[in-house]
């Protein structure tokens, strides 16, 4: 298996994506912030960070759940969980260098606010890479998503910065009640203040136990 990158440069690349489609729709739309573009921005955003870096690797975009599954060498006979949403399509789908097989899973998620946001993209995250584990070359997911606050008018001490810790707490202790058992969890997050406002990039990383040292 050719040379990899580590999980913590995805991870760093993916909120350098966040940040730059932030800054970009910011100047493009005359102050617009980023909860007001669609989705596929950050999906490309995200994509394009990931392909800067020097290494040998590939990217496919909306990518066939069960054509990931099949080629992650992951596929048995038997129905597959509806959880995985096998007739959907994957954000972005990270390969191995030589484009053998698929190396990890990763969802773009908009203006969230709270884990039952996130919810059924980690529970599809979680079915894919469970499926017959021990032969699937997937080796890891995440979940990248985009979180903007303003400094409340009602309590001043819950300022937008305030806000959005108190929601990525809550995400993270969510997710690893979740999945415990069998995954590491692991959050990353690049926080910005601007005078009443905030926001954040984020990526949720989920490692299945068994491939944590790998």
């Amino acid at each position: 298996m050719p040379g990899k990158i580590s999980r913590e440069l995805i991870a760093k690349m993916i909120l350098s994506g966040i940040n730059k489609a932030h800054k970009d729709y910011e100047e493009w739309s005359g102050g617009d912030w980023l909860w007001n573009a669609p989705e596929y921005l950050l999906t490309t955003y995200i994509a394009r960070s990931i392909a800067d870096i020097d290494c040998t690797k590939y990217i496919t975009l909306e990518n066939s759940a069960s054509d990931a599954i099949k080629d992650a060498g992951a596929f048995t006979r038997g129905r597959l969980s509806h959880k995985a949403r096998p007739n959907g399509r994957i954000d972005i789908l990270l390969w191995w260098g030589a484009k053998c097989s698929p190396r990890a899973v990763i969802e773009v998620k908009h203006n969230v606010y709270s884990y039952a946001q996130l919810r059924h993209d980690v529970d599809r995250i979680e079915n894919i890479l469970v499926k017959n584990q021990a032969n699937s070359s997937l080796q890891f997911g995440a979940l990248a998503f985009y979180i903007v606050s303003e400094d409340s008018k009602q309590s001043p001490m819950k300022t937008a910065s305030k806000r959005i810790r108190t929601i990525l707490d809550n995400i993270e202790e969510a997710a690893k009640d979740d999945l415990s058992e069998s995954f590491q969890v692991k959050l990353f997050t690049k926080l910005h203040e601007e005078e009443d406002s905030a926001w954040t990039a984020a990526c949720l990383m989920l490692i299945p136990k068994r491939s944590y040292s790998g």
